[in-house]
């Protein structure tokens, strides 16, 4: 600062001397070419400042301005001319759907499905239209009750079934949104209520608190036949893996005097070597699960070859699967249970159609 000070005061020294006239030295009289004094002095200039957008889209202009802006999705290029950004895909923390500049993050392979950017399991299976056997086969089986005869071929159209057996959490939400009753049971193997089973089919309902469970997510109990075809799928298995006799491998069972399961059932999909050719869990143990037909002994003598869906009227309703306290026998695909709709079980429970 005081070499700018000392440099000042001379310059005003030889501007005085020339001013005056001086000595002869120094610029021709009526030439001054001295600078500005703000120049020297301050080093800046203050002068109007002249844009330089010549030739320029977009930009700085040099004196504090914009030459032009580029509209969204381009950008101004050294040349001062817009371009076309190029797209940066947006997946980070994605593992599947769109990228945001027309392509994918990933696929999701198999039967899972993109949803908000997760590749997840979907929790109902496509069965599509086609014809199955129904009924007991007594050359494969031979423990064909009266009431699976006659083996008969039914064609269904397409619907969707519930790939595991409905949990305990999903039907709390039913519950918390006012649209199902609180299962009546006080067993302790019935396991609402109980802490550590959210994941375990509910149980102890009543055929109308399935129904009404199934009603308010949108769906529907399957009927018997549409049960029956998910369950031994388009080969007629005796049983849902086919004719090898069940284990604690392959469901959730008594064997001898023992459950496979401490608790009587186990979280849903717990045995998946067990699970159906369609991919649906826990058709043979853990619950069974009531289904929408009317029971009827002979039914199967008079049952439309089409889209089945049992009596009119009756008693008693059907329901399908075994439960946890079932031997080999009562967890074949064909074998049909019932009771009274108005009561409800600890190795009963729902799985729904739609």
């Amino acid at each position: 600062m005081r070499t700018w000070t000392i440099l000042g005061v001379a310059v005003l020294l030889v501007v005085a001397c020339d001013a005056g006239g001086g000595d002869g030295g120094g610029d021709p009289p009526g030439e001054d070419t001295t600078p500005p004094l703000w120049d020297v002095v301050t080093g800046e200039d203050s002068g109007p400042c002249y844009p330089q957008c010549a030739d320029k889209l977009c930009g700085e202009d040099g004196c504090g301005g914009s030459c032009g802006s580029c509209e969204a999705g381009w950008g101004c290029t050294e040349a001062f001319v817009c371009e076309e950004l190029p797209c940066v895909p947006q997946c980070e923390g994605l593992e599947c759907g769109e990228d945001g500049c027309d392509g994918v993050c990933g696929y999701c392979l198999g039967a899972t499905t993109c949803e908000d950017g997760a590749c997840v399991e979907p929790d109902m299976i496509l069965i599509n239209e086609g014809q199955f056997w129904m009924g007991c086969n007594d050359v494969a089986d031979n423990a064909c009750a009266g009431d699976e005869y006659p083996y008969h071929l039914a064609l269904l159209h397409g619907y969707e079934i519930d790939k595991y057996e409905v949990t305990v959490s999903q039907y709390a939400q039913c519950m918390g949104a006012g649209s199902c009753g609180e299962p009546e049971g006080t067993q302790d193997t019935c396991n609402y209520g109980k802490g550590g089973r959210h994941e375990h089919p509910v149980n102890c309902v009543s055929w109308h608190q399935a129904e009404a469970y199934c009603g308010s997510v949108g769906k529907r109990l399957c009927t018997a036949a549409e049960w029956e075809r998910a369950a031994r799928g388009p080969d007629g298995n005796v049983y849902p893996w086919g004719p090898q006799t069940p284990t604690c491998e392959t469901a959730v069972m008594t064997v001898g005097a023992a459950s496979c399961a401490t608790t009587g059932t186990a979280p849903v999909g717990s045995v998946p070597a067990g699970m159906s050719p369609f991919g649906v869990h826990d058709m043979a143990g853990n619950v069974s699960e009531w289904v929408a037909d009317w029971y009827q002994q002979d039914f199967y003598y008079q049952s439309p070859a089409n889209d089945p869906k049992g009596p009119i009227n009756g008693s008693e309703r059907e329901f399908r699967g075994g439960g946890f306290n079932a031997g080999p026998m009562a967890l074949r695909c064909s074998v049909r249970d019932h009771t009274m709709p108005i009561v409800g079980y600890p190795t009963l429970g729902i799985r729904c159609c739609r």
